[in-house]
């Protein structure tokens, strides 16, 4: 099987291991940016359209993201190519999370209140609204530009702050939507699916914070049994996926249960990110969502007869972002062996370096590292946790001047 994968960062690059692990041909697709490899194994194109036309000729089996920015690009190449895609009249409603709650709503799903505002409204027009509420662009990732405003007036600031900026990917920001603030517990909810049938492959509980507004994602824990809450919040991200016209491959999806039922925040139709080892997820799951992402294709049966049993992990995993507690240049990392002493410590990801300057420290990004963990027992993963926050908080990870 030949598997074009589409700009491949995040955790595409730890597809890229499961894809030749199984020994399928790996073609990797660089649009617009990205490094310009002169070999049988890459595609480099400016564009979308000259990638269609190499492509065309490459006949690739499968066409696959390798990060958020790419989702659209991947889903319309394997839509003019025939190859298995999304619905391609909902793909604008996958990205931008205004017309994401709007596709919930005429499927007759519950949804947050939103509304839309362009860099074109008039300010001083904005709905009347109950504080506080959610402010963030209609197309980004890694929370940026993401906000908890608490009256109109601090709404109206920031809006004019976020039309003069660029979002993260470079692009000017001239559309944001708003929300009810959903107050309750944060879920991701990681699936894969197939013909229009959707497998659970992974399900956390995410812990939030707040710093001047902005939510910050300190760590997901595996939810290790299926209760009846957690099962209604897996079959309301089923629905959210029919809503939005997912019928094959990887998603990502963030849930809020209210005191009125689940919510959803996003669905990113990717794989989680930022990163997926298959030496971390694989021992406590028998498989990533990466693994099942790429033997769902080359392998129906086995997949349908996973969405028929039974889930029930084999041992507790979870992530936590390795935050520094100011911003500078990191001049030594000696604190990452306090962390490895730590019960259940699984492994790091995506550390830094010495000499590498902190920036974006708030995003959901883990520009400075991720820590794993893996243990039988839950309580003692969320002790570890817990030390490892306290770690951060004091300074004691990264010496930073």
């Amino acid at each position: 099987m030949k598997i074009a994968l589409v700009n491949a960062m995040s955790s595409g690059l730890d597809l890229i291991d499961v894809i030749k692990e199984r020994g399928h041909d790996l073609l990797e697709v660089n649009i617009g940016y990205g490094e310009n490899k002169q070999d049988k194994g890459h595609v480099y194109a400016n564009n979308i359209e000259k990638a269609l036309e190499t492509l065309l000729k490459l006949s690739p089996d499968i066409i696959l993201p390798g990060c958020e920015r790419a989702v659209s690009d991947a889903n319309y190449l394997a839509h003019k190519l025939g190859l298995p895609h999304n619905d391609i009249r909902r793909q604008n409603a996958r990205k931008d999370k205004a017309l994401m709650i709007d596709a919930l709503v005429d499927y007759g799903i519950p949804a947050v209140k939103s509304f839309r505002i362009t860099s074109d409204n008039e300010l001083d027009h904005i709905p009347a609204l109950s504080y506080p509420v959610v402010v963030k662009p209609v197309a980004s990732s890694g929370s940026d530009l993401v906000k908890i405003i608490k009256c109109q007036e601090e709404l109206i600031v920031y809006l004019n702050d976020i039309f003069e900026t660029n979002n993260r990917w470079g692009i000017k920001n001239t559309s944001v939507v708003v929300q009810e603030f959903l107050n309750g517990p944060m879920y991701v909810v990681n699936t894969v699916s197939q013909n229009g049938v959707h497998l659970l492959t992974d399900i956390y509980f995410k812990d939030i914070a707040y710093f001047q507004g902005m939510p910050l994602s300190l760590s997901m824990i595996l939810c290790v049994e299926l209760n009846e809450t957690l099962r209604n919040i897996v079959n309301y991200t089923f629905d959210c996926l029919d809503s939005l016209g997912v019928s094959t491959g990887a998603a990502h999806t963030e849930i809020i249960l209210t005191e009125n039922g689940p919510r959803l925040v996003e669905v990113n139709s990717r794989l989680m990110g930022p990163a997926m080892p298959s030496d971390i997820f694989v021992p406590a799951l028998g498989y990533s969502q990466a693994s099942i992402l790429v033997d769902s294709y080359n392998n129906i049966e086995l997949f349908l007869s996973m969405v028929e049993k039974k889930w029930k992990p084999k041992m507790c995993i979870a992530q936590c972002q390795i935050r520094p507690n100011k911003d500078g240049v990191i001049y030594d990392m000696v604190g990452l062996d306090y962390i490895r002493n730590l019960p259940g410590f699984s492994g790091f990801r995506k550390l830094p370096y010495p000499g590498m300057k902190v920036q974006d420290r708030f995003l959901t990004t883990a520009s400075t590292g991720i820590a794993y963990f893996r243990h039988s027992e839950p309580e003692l993963i969320k002790f570890s946790i817990n030390k490892l926050h306290h770690l951060c908080k004091t300074g004691k990870v990264f010496g930073i001047a």
